[in-house]
């Protein structure tokens, strides 16, 4: 992307803790720029538009690149049949015209046909106060394909057990699906130089420990 990526709203200002509580949304329709297009779309490429409804930001205009240098592969893997950019960034379609960021489309965790959003999970985590630090990501299974594992920092002093996640997230009425299975303690989780979790290492650990 050359520029244009400012135009589309909470791409350059979202935060952690909004999946579905914190800040509900952006105008996005009167933030956008009269250039540029935007829309909510399913895997089929259909435009959603009904609140509660959770697919992949799209977006066109003037100032979006053509094409990836030399590599059609990647640029059609990038772009819609109806040229709008794909930005891996799964939204949510709001009321009063609203859409919010709901997770990455690579960190969704797929259980049994349901879409669990990790970071919502996360952020519920981060709220208990036996948690320093957390990351969710998925873990393989045989009969609903994936299921959620959560990785902890427990806080200083405190350890953490399965019930202790559970227990917040009835509390919480974060619906049964989305709970975790199971939890790993570490020491620390593991980040980017910009702070980014880098879960490709998180995923590959809880396989390799299904393995054994």
């Amino acid at each position: 992307i050359v520029s244009g990526i400012r135009d589309v709203p909470d791409l350059k200002i979202r935060v952690s803790h909004f999946p579905q509580f914190g800040k509900p949304g952006s105008h996005w329709k009167s933030v956008c720029s009269k250039f540029i297009e935007v829309k909510v779309i399913d895997y089929e490429g259909n435009e959603l538009t009904k609140p509660g409804e959770t697919g992949e930001l799209v977006y066109k205009g003037p100032g979006v690149m053509a094409e990836y240098f030399r590599n059609p592969e990647v640029t059609k893997k990038s772009f819609t049949k109806d040229g709008f950019f794909k930005t891996g960034d799964i939204f949510m379609v709001k009321e009063n015209d609203l859409i919010a960021f709901y997770d990455r489309e690579k960190d969704i965790i797929i259980r049994g046909g349901s879409n669990i959003s990790a970071q919502e999970i996360e952020n519920y985590l981060l709220s208990h106060s036996k948690v320093k630090d957390a990351a969710v990501v998925s873990m393989p299974d045989d009969r609903l394909g994936e299921k959620v594992c959560a990785y902890i920092v427990p806080a200083p002093g405190e350890q953490v057990v399965l019930s202790d996640v559970t227990a917040l997230l009835d509390e919480k009425g974060v619906a049964k699906y989305k709970w975790p299975e199971h939890i790993e303690m570490i020491d620390f989780i593991p980040r980017n130089p910009v702070g980014k979790i880098l879960k490709n290492i998180l995923r590959k650990d809880i396989r390799g420990k299904m393995e054994v």
